[in-house]
C-alpha cells in the first residue's frame, strides 16, 4: 500500500543562496510531500519539476490570500512546514512544524538597511511574533536561536511549543561529514585562495571583506566571489575597484553545485558574515578540509573549533586572520556537533511525520 504523501511545505521567499540549496535537497523527498508553496521566483526552476506545487505572487495582498486559503486546504492528518521562517497567519486544522532558518526574526543586530528593507523585516517581524501560537513545534540550528525563540514563548505564555536544535544539510553534504577522516591536512596548495560563496544581502558584509582584500599588500592572494554579474558591478563601482584589484577579487558568477565543489577543494573558506541561523558555507567547507576563516561569532564557535576568527567590523582584523590563514600549515578545523543533531532532509521529514 502507498504512504499517502501529507507534508504541505511553505517555502515562498526563498529563492537564493543556502535556503534554496536545502529547499532543492528537500523536494527530493517527494513521496513525504503532499504539495509546495513556492516563490514566483522559482517559476523557471527545473528542479521543482517532478513535485505538485503553488507559486506564490510577488504582490503581498494576493501572496497572503493565497497563502490562507492553502493553510485552509489542509486536512487533519496533514503537517504543515513552515520552511521559509513564517509560521500559518490562521491556525491550520493540521500539526504545524517551523523550522527557523532566519536570525534576523529574534536578533537585536543593528545593520543599516534600506527603508524598503526595514519595512519588510518589520511586517515579516510582525508577522512572526503574531503568529507563533499558530505553531506546535519550533526546529532551529544553534543555541543562541534556541535560547531566543524559549524568551519569546515564554513571554507570550506559549510554553506548550516545543522548541529543538538540528543541524539540517543535504543528504550528499551529511554523509561526507559524518564519514569524514579526522585527519589534518597540509594547506600549502590552496593557502592563498579564499573563497566567499554567498549571497548579495547586507548582512553578509561585502564591504568590509572587499577593504580587507583591497588594501591586502600579498601578491599572491586571491578572492572567490559567487555573485551575479549585476551585484559584482555595484561593488566595483561602491569600492572604485581598479584593475589591478581585479586580480585579486574574482567574481565566478553563479557556479553550479559541482563547480562550487571544485572550488571549495582549491580553496580555503573566508566567512565574514554578521549574522547567520547557521551558515551553510561553514560545513560545505568543512568536509572539503577546507581552512576556514570566520566572524567570531555564536554561529562559528557554538559548532566549530580552531577556526581563524576575527571581527567582522573591522577590515583590519580580517586582513590580520587572512595573513595568519596563510603561513600556517595545516587545517585543524573540528566540527563540535553531536552526529545524532545533524540530519539530512529526508531525516527531518521522517523525524515530523
Amino acid at each position: 500500500m502507498q504512504r499517502r504523501k501529507k507534508i504541505v511545505v511553505s517555502s515562498f521567499g526563498i529563492n537564493t543562496g543556502g535556503g534554496l540549496t536545502l529547499l532543492t535537497d528537500l523536494c527530493k523527498s517527494n513521496h513525504f510531500i503532499k504539495k509546495i508553496l513556492l516563490d514566483y521566483r522559482l517559476k523557471k526552476n527545473k528542479k521543482f519539476k517532478k513535485i505538485k506545487k503553488v507559486f506564490i505572487s510577488k504582490n503581498y495582498f494576493i501572496a497572503l490570500i493565497i497563502f490562507i486559503k492553502e493553510i485552509y486546504k489542509c486536512q487533519k492528518n496533514d503537517i504543515f512546514l513552515c520552511y521559509n521562517n513564517i509560521p500559518p497567519l490562521i491556525k491550520p486544522k493540521c500539526k504545524t512544524v517551523l523550522f527557523l532558518q532566519n536570525a534576523f526574526f529574534v536578533s537585536d543586530i543593528k545593520i543599516k538597511l534600506k527603508l524598503s528593507d526595514k519595512l519588510k523585516l518589520y511586517l515579516l517581524k510582525s508577522i512572526f511574533y503574531f503568529c507563533l501560537s499558530n505553531v506546535n513545534i519550533i526546529y532551529v540550528q544553534n543555541l543562541f536561536l534556541k535560547k531566543k525563540i524559549i524568551q519569546i514563548l515564554k513571554k507570550k505564555k506559549l510554553t506548550n511549543i516545543k522548541v529543538y536544535k538540528l543541524i539540517l544539510l543535504t543528504k550528499k553534504l551529511k554523509n561526507r561529514i559524518i564519514n569524514k577522516k579526522k585527519k589534518f591536512p597540509s594547506i600549502n596548495k590552496k593557502k592563498y585562495n579564499f573563497l566567499y560563496p554567498a549571497s548579495f544581502s547586507i548582512h553578509k558584509n561585502y564591504d568590509n571583506l572587499i577593504k580587507s582584500f583591497k588594501y591586502n599588500s600579498s601578491k599572491n592572494i586571491k578572492l572567490y566571489l559567487t555573485l551575479s554579474n549585476e551585484d559584482f558591478n555595484s561593488l566595483k563601482i561602491k569600492h572604485d575597484l581598479k584593475k589591478d584589484h581585479l586580480y585579486k577579487i574574482n567574481n565566478l558568477g553563479l557556479l553550479s553545485e559541482k563547480d562550487l565543489e571544485n572550488f571549495y577543494k582549491k580553496c580555503n573558506l573566508i566567512f565574514p558574515s554578521f549574522l547567520e541561523s547557521f551558515g551553510l558555507p561553514l560545513y560545505e567547507a568543512y568536509s572539503y578540509n577546507s581552512q576556514i576563516i570566520a566572524s567570531d561569532r555564536n554561529f562559528v564557535n557554538e559548532n566549530f573549533k580552531n577556526v581563524i576568527k576575527f571581527n567582522p567590523s573591522n577590515p583590519v582584523s580580517i586582513t590580520k586572520a587572512v595573513n595568519f590563514a596563510i603561513k600556517k600549515k595545516v587545517n585543524n578545523n573540528v566540527l563540535k556537533v553531536n552526529s545524532k543533531l545533524i540530519l539530512s532532509n529526508n531525516d527531518f521529514l521522517k523525524k515530523i511525520i
